[in-house]
C-alpha cells in the first residue's frame, strides 16, 4: 500500500495523529527533500525510515526503484508541505502505481491552496487553482487577462517575482480584488487585501523585500468587502 500523506505547511502542530500512525507503520519515506522530512520526523519522534528522494529533478529516473518499493512493502509519500502532486512532486508515482494496480490511500491534511482561499475572505463556493504564474511578463499578462471572471483564482509565487506579478496584475487586472498571503500558519503570517497598485504601495512601503511562501488570491470580477 502506498499512503499519500498530506504534510503541514508551516505550523507542526497541524501534524495529525493519523499522520503519525501512518508514518510509524510505514518502512519507506518517498519524499522531496531528505533533510526536510528528516526534520519532520524527528519532530515526531520517529526514527529509522528507509528514504527514498523524489523531486523534479530525478523523479523519471528514480521511478522504477519506486514501484518495486510500493510493489512490495507499505510506504508514504510526501513533498515539503502540504499534499503530493499538488505544484509537487507525486503525480507520476501515482500514475505509475495505478498503471501497475496497486491500492493507494490519500491521508488529508494542510493545503495551501485552502487556507490561503478562506484567509483571503473571498468567495469560496467555485475556485480555481493555477499553479506558479508564468516566469516572462509577457506570458503573465496573457495569463492573468484569460482568467474566469466568475472564479476566485488561486496563484502561488515566488518572492523573488512577486513585484514583478502585482505590477502586472496592475496592468492586466487592475479592478479585481487580490490578497496576497504569506508565511500561512507561521509566526509572521500575513494578509494584504487590496486593488493590486494598493498591494504594491504597502509592500514598497515596508522597505524591505517580501519573504517566505506565497500565494496570490484574486477575487471574481466585481467583488468588493
Amino acid at each position: 500500500m502506498l499512503y499519500v500523506c498530506a504534510t503541514p505547511i508551516g505550523n507542526l502542530g497541524d501534524v495529525s495523529e493519523r499522520l503519525k500512525d501512518t508514518l510509524c507503520q510505514c518502512e519507506y519515506v518517498i519524499c522531496e527533500d531528505s533533510r526536510r522530512a528528516s526534520k519532520l520526523l524527528s519532530s515526531m519522534g520517529i526514527s529509522g525510515k528507509k528514504i527514498i528522494v523524489n523531486n523534479e529533478f530525478n523523479e523519471k529516473k528514480a521511478l522504477p526503484g519506486m514501484a518495486r518499493v510500493i510493489a512490495e512493502t507499505d510506504a508514504v509519500l510526501i513533498t515539503d508541505a502540504g499534499m503530493p502532486g499538488i505544484s509537487d512532486p507525486g503525480f507520476i508515482v501515482l500514475r505509475e502505481a495505478i498503471r501497475k494496480g496497486i491500492e493507494f490511500s490519500v491521508v488529508p491534511g494542510p493545503s495551501a491552496v485552502l487556507t490561503s482561499i478562506v484567509a483571503s475572505g473571498f468567495p469560496c463556493e467555485r475556485f480555481c487553482f493555477e499553479g506558479f504564474l508564468p516566469k516572462t511578463k509577457a506570458k503573465r499578462i496573457k495569463a492573468l487577462r484569460k482568467l474566469d471572471k466568475e472564479k476566485t483564482t488561486v496563484f502561488f509565487e515566488s518572492p523573488y517575482r512577486i513585484r514583478k506579478a502585482l505590477v502586472d496584475m496592475a496592468d492586466a487586472i487592475p479592478e479585481r480584488q487580490v490578497a496576497l498571503c504569506r508565511e500561512l500558519t507561521k509566526r509572521f503570517e500575513e494578509v494584504i487585501r487590496g486593488m493590486p497598485k494598493g498591494i504594491i504601495e504597502q509592500i514598497d512601503s515596508k522597505k524591505q523585500p517580501l519573504k517566505g511562501e506565497i500565494s496570490l488570491v484574486i477575487a471574481p470580477e466585481g467583488f468588493s468587502f
